[in-house]
């Protein structure tokens, strides 16, 4: 029954066109796919061309590596500078302790910059790793600081007021700050300027400080040898062959070594003179001198050495102090002989190489690995002449 507001013909009868409008699903089928993609009208895949990858990843990368590189580089540079000349002025604080340190760190710094520039030194540059035929050419901003006039101006003048102001025995901390400085002007290739105050420190009473101000000056000496700007002082010439007479067999060894550097009939002839000498070690200093002016006087004094006993040179069987010493003595001899018939080459006779050849052959099978190294590069040196 309906309700009462409403009678049977209010309700519209369903019609065939109402039906229509549902979907004709029929129970049990899916809905048609639509179009299918046909595989052979896809564009081929292929793999990214090296040249591809170059141009995505590496040659962006290059550009940042270089970006950063230039940076670190000018960062490096300016921290550098300015590292150096604030070390330079503490040289001259009045506090003890920053004076001491300061010296210290310029000392540090110059030994790992020469180590550097040794180690990454071209063929044909001087002692400094710059190309011989421009280093005096180059700017002040561009030399390294073992070349720099104002940090050698610097230590020196640090130098000298110390040595001004001494008297008598140093103390502690000035000893030391003296030992830090005379070893910084040691590494310094400005020898105007450095050779004054450390021949003034080679006067000292202190054997260590007068050591090290000798080292110093072989040093400074070697450098401008280097560059061909061999220093002419007839006055130095004079006190280096008083101290290749010297009792003490280090400095009379260090002395002998600098006349090397000091080219002249008076430095040559008491080279020869020390090939007598009664010490072994001054023997060969003054033989390898002796290479530095073509001379082949000294290669008895390298035969004698070569022909010595090398089963010491076994580092595993040193035992005592005396023994480690000996074997640095005698390591250290063997190969200065080695590289001084090397350099003679070109003035040995046929006879003469094959005697050293017949020499140095044993040593390629002693235990120690440098002096067997060298064994082999100058043989191959001696049996390349024809």
């Amino acid at each position: 029954m309906l309700p009462p507001d409403h009678s049977e013909s209010d309700v519209a009868p369903e019609s065939d066109d109402d039906q229509s409008i549902a979907p004709q699903t029929t129970v049990g089928t899916e809905p048609s796919p639509g179009p299918t993609l046909d595989a052979a009208n896809l564009p081929p895949i292929e793999p990214p061309s090296a040249g591809f990858i170059v141009q995505l990843f590496v040659v962006p990368a290059l550009i940042v590596a270089v970006v950063i590189g230039a940076y670190l580089l000018f960062v490096k540079g300016a921290s550098r500078q300015v590292d150096w000349i604030e070390m330079a002025a503490r040289l001259h604080d009045n506090n003890q302790t920053i004076r001491l340190k300061a010296a210290n760190s310029l000392a540090e710094l110059l030994n790992a910059e020469d180590a550097l520039a040794r180690s990454e030194k071209p063929e044909g540059a001087d002692s400094s790793g710059l190309p011989a035929s421009n280093a005096a050419e180059t700017s002040t901003e561009e030399l390294p600081l073992t070349r720099n006039p104002q940090l050698a101006q610097e230590l020196a003048k640090a130098l000298t007021h110390q040595l001004d102001s001494q008297s008598g025995t140093a103390k502690p901390m000035d000893r030391n700050f003296q030992e830090f400085l005379i070893k910084a002007l040691g590494k310094m290739d400005v020898p105007e300027v450095a050779l004054p105050p450390l021949r003034r420190a080679r006067q000292l009473e202190d054997q260590d400080l007068k050591k090290y101000a000798a080292i110093g000056i072989l040093q400074v000496l070697e450098m401008s040898h280097g560059r061909g700007a061999a220093i002419d002082d007839p006055q130095l010439v004079q006190e280096i062959l008083t101290a290749s007479e010297d009792s003490t067999d280090v400095l009379r060894a260090i002395a002998v070594n600098t006349l090397a550097f000091l080219p002249g009939d008076a430095s040559e002839q008491r080279l020869n003179s020390l090939l007598s000498h009664p010490d072994t070690a001054t023997r060969m200093s003054a033989a390898v001198a002796l290479v530095h002016f073509d001379s082949t006087a000294g290669l008895g004094v390298f035969e004698e050495t070569l022909r010595r006993d090398h089963s010491i040179l076994n580092q595993t069987r040193i035992s005592s102090e005396d023994e480690g010493n000996e074997f640095f003595e005698r390591q250290q001899q063997a190969r200065m002989a080695m590289v001084g018939v090397g350099r003679l080459l070109s003035k040995l006779t046929s006879a003469e190489r094959s005697e050293f050849i017949a020499l140095i052959q044993p040593y390629r099978n002693v235990a120690y690995v440098p002096v067997k190294q060298q064994a082999f590069t100058t043989l191959e040196q001696l049996e390349a002449v024809k």
